[in-house]
C-alpha cells in the first residue's frame, strides 16, 4: 500500500506539533518546503535541518539515529512522518507561514548536491514555479524517458560507451575504454549541460516503467546561425534493444524537441549504407537522404559508403501538419 501523502495543513501541524521547532537551531527543508512554497502539492513525509548543538539535545533525550554513511551527521526519525537531518548545509533560511524554512533557492541548490533523478524533477517544479528555463532536459515518448545525464549515471554512462556489441560495430570513434576516460569525458558532458550555450544534447534514454537505460540519442550543436542552430544527430544502443523500434521512437521525440523547443533549424546525421537499423530510423522518422558517398570511410579492413540524411525546420513543419 502506498504511503500516505502530506498536505500543508498537515505539514503545518505536524511542525507546531514539535517542542523543540521554533528556535533558530531547526528549519523545514526539501518536499515539505516546497509544498508550503506551493512548488509541490504532498510529500510523505517531513525533512527537518538542525544545528549540530540540537542534534546533541536530541541524542541526549535518547532519541534514535543513524550516521550518514559520509560525513558521520547524525539522522534522527521521529516517527514514520518526519527526519531530523544534521547541519545539512543551507545557504538562507526565512520565515515563511510563521516556520523556519530553507528558501526555494536553498532547497533548489541542496537538490543539486544530491543530483539523484527525483531531485532533478523537483528542480524542474522549482525553475517552472521561478519562470526560468528548466535546467534539465526530460522528454517523454510512449515507452521511454529521455533526459539529461545526472551525477548518479557515471556507472552506467561508462557501461553504455565501453561496451563492445554497442560501440565497435559503428560508434568506435566515441568508444571509451577505461573508467578513468569516461570519467573524464562523463564530467564534460555534466559541466556542459549547464552552460546557457550548450552544445552537446545526448540524452539518457530509458524504459519508463523500470528505469533500465537503453541507450543514448541527441545532437551536438556544430554551428549557429540567425535563423537557429544547425546540429549533428546520432544514437546508439545495447544490442538487447536494437530492432524494437526505441531508436525511431526516441528520435522522433528527439526532432520534436530540437525544433519546438530548441530553436534548431537544420539537423543533419548519417551512417554506413550497410547499417539498415539506422536507416530505417532516420527514414521512419521523416529525414531526407541527401547525399550518398561511395567509398567515403575505412571500415572493418574495406572502405565503405556513406549516407547523409537531414532534416530543416521548414520540411519538418510539413511532417507535422501530415
Amino acid at each position: 500500500m502506498e504511503e500516505p501523502r502530506l498536505r500543508r495543513e498537515d505539514i503545518l501541524a505536524i511542525v507546531r506539533g514539535l517542542d523543540f521547532f521554533g528556535g533558530e537551531d531547526c528549519w523545514i527543508t526539501s518536499g515539505a518546503a516546497l509544498v508550503l512554497y506551493g512548488v509541490k502539492e504532498a510529500p510523505r513525509d517531513v525533512d527537518l535541518i538542525c544545528t549540530r548543538e540540537l542534534a546533541d539535545r536530541l541524542e541526549a533525550r535518547g532519541l534514535p539515529f543513524t550516521r550518514d554513511g559520509l560525513d558521520g551527521t547524525r539522522i534522527f526519525t521521529l516517527n514514520q512522518q518526519v527526519e531530523v537531518l544534521e547541519d545539512w548545509e543551507t545557504e538562507e533560511v526565512v520565515e515563511h507561514l510563521g516556520l523556519r524554512t530553507a528558501s526555494l533557492l536553498s532547497v533548489r541548490r541542496q537538490k543539486e548536491a544530491l543530483g539523484r533523478e527525483k531531485d532533478w524533477a523537483d528542480i524542474a517544479r522549482i525553475d517552472e514555479f521561478l519562470g526560468r528555463k528548466p535546467s534539465m532536459i526530460r522528454l517523454e515518448a510512449p515507452r521511454l524517458i529521455l533526459r539529461d545525464y545526472i551525477p548518479a549515471d557515471e556507472e552506467e554512462y561508462y557501461q553504455l560507451k565501453s561496451d563492445p556489441g554497442t560501440m565497435r560495430r559503428y560508434q568506435r570513434d566515441i568508444m571509451v575504454h577505461s573508467r578513468e576516460e569516461s570519467a573524464r569525458e562523463f564530467a564534460q558532458v555534466l559541466a556542459d549541460a549547464k552552460k546557457p550555450d550548450r552544445t552537446f544534447y545526448f540524452l539518457r534514454v530509458e524504459d519508463k516503467e523500470s528505469g533500465r537505460q537503453l541507450g543514448s540519442a541527441g545532437y551536438t550543436v556544430a554551428g549557429r546561425t540567425p535563423v537557429g542552430k544547425l546540429v549533428h544527430a546520432g544514437y546508439f544502443y545495447f544490442p538487447a534493444f536494437w530492432g524494437q523500434g526505441y531508436g525511431t521512437e526516441a528520435m522522433r521525440e528527439i526532432i520534436r524537441f530540437a525544433f519546438e523547443e530548441d530553436g534548431v533549424y537544420r539537423l543533419s546525421t548519417g551512417c554506413l549504407a550497410e547499417n539498415q537499423g539506422s536507416r530505417r530510423i532516420m527514414e521512419k522518422c521523416g529525414m531526407i537522404k541527401e547525399a550518398e558517398r561511395p567509398g567515403w570511410t575505412w571500415h572493418e579492413g574495406e572502405m565503405k559508403t556513406r549516407l547523409e540524411y537531414r532534416l530543416l525546420r521548414e520540411e519538418y513543419e510539413k511532417l507535422r501538419q501530415g
